[in-house]
């Protein structure tokens, strides 16, 4: 099960909601993967919909051009909210 790190006191989890193109991203109903990096660090995590946190290069195949996905920051509320839906779904 996915945990909750994604509290408005812990500062060192930023995260975001990855979405399929630009005009989906007005909606985070429509997110379909959320990512969590370090403040300040290059290691990237995933949460899948099963709850688990994963390995991940999101973030870096998305600025690469390997993706055509858009991704944005999110609140530490709204990054709960997704994983609250995709883990009870």
């Amino acid at each position: 099960m996915c945990y909750h790190v994604l509290s408005g006191n812990d500062t060192r989890d930023l995260p975001f909601a990855v979405f399929p193109d630009d005009v989906t991203a007005l909606d985070l109903a429509n997110a379909h993967q959320l990512v969590r990096t370090e403040a300040g660090g290059t290691y990237r995590e995933r949460v899948c919909h099963n709850g688990e946190w994963t390995g991940s290069f999101v973030l870096d195949d998305i600025n690469r051009g390997k993706s055509d996905d858009e991704y944005l920051p999110i609140s530490p509320a709204e990054a709960q909210r997704l994983i609250d839906r995709w883990t009870i779904s």
